[in-house]
């Protein structure tokens, strides 16, 4: 913590990350932190949009497939069918690993 904060801050901001304790990931290597919460996108009566995915390299299209299933096995997300769809890209980032990310159409 913050040398700034005060005692009062730094108990407050103790007992929140105790209380909300299990929204946080265990360690860096971790996807994202679970939750019981499901969310649902309301389109209305948008009709779907269907991008196609881009073209990658044989190691891009290896690494989307690692992320994707390490995704899958931590109970992130789950296999869909919908008709909605958006390409995954890969960033690049400044430690030279990969970040993960999607292009949304608006």
């Amino acid at each position: 913590m913050s040398p700034e904060l005060s005692d009062e801050q730094r108990n407050k901001l103790s007992e929140l990350l105790r209380k909300f304790s299990g929204l946080f990931t265990k360690t860096d290597k971790s996807t994202a932190a679970k939750t019981n919460v499901k969310h649902r996108i309301f389109t209305g009566d948008h009709a779907p949009i269907n991008q196609r995915a881009y073209r990658v390299s044989p190691t891009e299209r290896r690494i989307i497939h690692e992320e994707v299933q390490k995704m899958l096995d931590e109970g992130i997300v789950q296999p869909s069918e919908s008709p909605w769809s958006s390409p995954i890209v890969l960033v690049r980032k400044k430690d030279g690993s990969w970040r993960f990310a999607s292009i949304i159409a608006s």
